[in-house]
């Protein structure tokens, strides 16, 4: 019988939903970025918007640090979370360039983040240049779940060293990794377990994430 495999009707698979996916290619300290978004916001210092969002969701990658790579990803958490939150990738530093043709949104030179740190594509370079993105890009008001990915683990721990005056809260799940330096503040943080009571080594890191941070 056309269509029947061992009697039963063949499944159709169900149509999969649109999920609005683009790219954004920006000067951070002088290098180009590409940041993959997911959601309909792009701007989120729009606080016109009546349905702008209170909270962001960003990848901070492992290597090759390319925000392609988590596309799939995005777009599931995306759905998960009923399309209420925008989640986005940076890429690191130097791992990408912009497509022949595209938009490169440029920045002021009068902008202290548009200086380029003198270890630009190492590791401290990789720290000053999200801690750039995150003034830059990401209104202080905003909440903020950075979830990150082996190296990218430990770029947040070193932007919390040294970026104090970024406000820090704790998920609930957060607080049974012993060890890990977190205090009280709108921007919440999800960091990756290393096993232990000492911050992972790079490329150890896994994110986890408490949910009720995200309502």
């Amino acid at each position: 019988m056309d269509g029947v495999a061992g009697g039963a009707p063949e499944m159709e698979e169900p149509p999969k939903e649109d999920v609005p996916l683009h790219d954004e290619f920006l000067l951070c300290g002088g290098i180009v970025t590409h940041v993959l978004k997911c959601g309909p916001w792009s701007d989120l210092f729009n606080t016109e918007d009546p349905k702008a969002p209170k909270l962001l969701i960003l990848i901070i990658p492992g290597n090759p640090g390319i925000p392609a790579f988590y596309a799939e990803f995005l777009k599931a958490l995306y759905l998960s979370l009923e399309k209420r939150y925008p989640v986005w990738a940076i890429s690191h530093a130097g791992h990408i360039s912009a497509p022949s043709g595209a938009r490169v949104r440029e920045e002021s030179p009068e902008d202290p983040s548009s200086k380029t740190p003198d270890d630009a594509f190492g590791l401290e370079g990789q720290v000053e240049h999200k801690l750039a993105f995150l003034r830059k890009c990401v209104p202080s008001s905003l909440r903020l779940v950075i979830i990150s990915h082996s190296v990218g683990s430990y770029i947040l721990l070193e932007m919390m060293k040294r970026g104090p005056q970024l406000p820090v809260g704790s998920t609930p799940r957060g607080r049974d990794a012993p060890g890990w330096p977190v205090s009280e503040g709108p921007w919440a943080l999800c960091l990756g377990k290393g096993g232990g009571p000492r911050p992972p080594a790079p490329g150890v890191g896994r994110a986890a994430c408490g949910g009720s941070e995200l309502g």
